[in-house]
């Protein structure tokens, strides 16, 4: 990772480890709802990650068997119970056998196609390369939700609910504008029709 911003993350996760977590987050869900008209921007899987600096340069790293599945995002782009659950219980055991092996990512995209094949999955072909996060910004406001390869670094509060929504990634837009997490993960401090100024701060999330 870069080596200022990936400074900036230790010393930050250390500042507030008892409010926030470090996490790594992969495959996210952008675009608009042609049902809601919602903005959403949110990565469907997480997992507690650290950074450590081994002389003088930060790595990180991040246990692949330990993660949590935004069951808050799948509730909000899939209304149909039935449907939600059975969703967020194929991707758990598809991310438990291994999300980035072409098994675990094919199983994914089985799924989507299966339970909510309106959602476009067709992208996930480059998985486990990220998109860039020029893309993720573009395509977060165009209308149709996508599943998308990308993935982040962040400092989140911490949950104390595990399978539930994450507070600061649940909340992700309102009709008009995208709403504070989302300008936070993607670096902006406002991000509508009109706007998309650049945030420079050590608290941005870092993408690779």
């Amino acid at each position: 990772m870069d080596k200022d911003a990936g400074n900036a993350a230790y010393e930050a996760a250390i500042i507030y480890e008892r409010e926030k977590e470090l996490i790594y987050a992969s495959v996210f869900i952008v675009g608009k709802n042609p049902e809601t008209t919602e903005k959403t921007v949110s990565p469907l899987v997480l997992f507690p990650a650290k950074i450590e600096k081994i002389s003088d340069v930060p790595f990180l790293s991040f246990d692949s068997t330990n993660f949590r599945i935004n069951y808050g995002l799948i509730k909000r782009i899939i209304v149909d119970d039935e449907k939600s659950s059975l969703l967020h219980e194929q991707i758990f055991e598809a991310v438990a056998d291994g999300l980035f092996r072409p098994e675990g990512i094919a199983a994914i995209v089985d799924s989507f196609k299966c339970l909510a094949s309106d959602i476009d999955v067709s992208q996930m072909i480059f998985f486990p390369h990220a998109i860039a996060s020029t893309d993720l910004r573009k395509q977060a406001v165009n209308e149709g939700l996508k599943v998308l390869p990308a993935g982040c670094v962040a400092l989140i509060k911490r949950s104390i609910e595990r399978r539930g929504i994450l507070e600061e990634l649940a909340i992700m837009s309102d009709a008009n504008k995208f709403s504070k997490p989302i300008c936070e993960l993607l670096g902006v401090t406002e991000l509508n029709d009109r706007t998309r100024e650049k945030k420079q701060s050590w608290k941005k999330y870092q993408r690779f």
